[in-house]
């Protein structure tokens, strides 16, 4: 299904995750939604103030939102003729489930998320190791690399967040 607003497609394509990288030069402001995977919205450029539930945040560049399956969320852009950039990864329930390890940590520290908000500033070096990751696993998805090495990259991903978010 496409999206009215963007005309950009709204729901997954894949099975297991799936990478964007967006840069829209004119975005208009989206109604409240909610998806029934993981997303991990990571802010580059714009001027955006974001909405998760009751949560509110002005976003600046490095700035990563954790987004539940089943969250109500949505972006409110304050300039529609400024760029507006993110890089989005979108995980499925199966995915996370399928990549954890059998204790299932990556499952349980998502569900800390939330307990001191859903945004994790990265800043400095962090900001370079994330946007370098991320533009790997885009490159990854597009060139259909062996899954074993995306999941690595996801999990290694993953485990940066919580880090910074610091709940390990």
């Amino acid at each position: 299904m496409k999206n009215v607003e963007t005309g950009k497609n709204d729901e997954m394509l894949r099975q297991d995750f799936q990478l964007s990288h967006n840069r829209d030069p004119y975005f208009r402001t989206m109604e409240f939604h909610a998806h029934d995977f993981l997303e991990l919205y990571y802010f580059l450029d714009g001027s955006v103030t974001y909405y998760i539930e009751d949560q509110v945040y002005d976003l600046c560049p490095g700035d990563l939102l954790i987004i539940p399956a089943g969250k109500m969320h949505r972006p409110v852009i304050a300039n529609e003729h400024a760029a507006y950039e993110r890089m989005v990864l979108w995980i499925t329930p199966q995915y996370l489930q399928g990549i954890d390890s059998p204790a299932g940590d990556l499952q349980k520290n998502l569900q800390k998320v939330g307990e001191h908000g859903y945004c994790v500033p990265f800043r400095g070096d962090e900001t370079v190791f994330v946007t370098a990751l991320l533009k790997k696993l885009l490159y990854m998805q597009k060139n259909d690399t062996d899954p074993k090495f995306c999941a690595g990259a996801v999990e290694l991903y993953l485990w940066t967040i919580f880090r910074s978010y610091g709940v390990i």
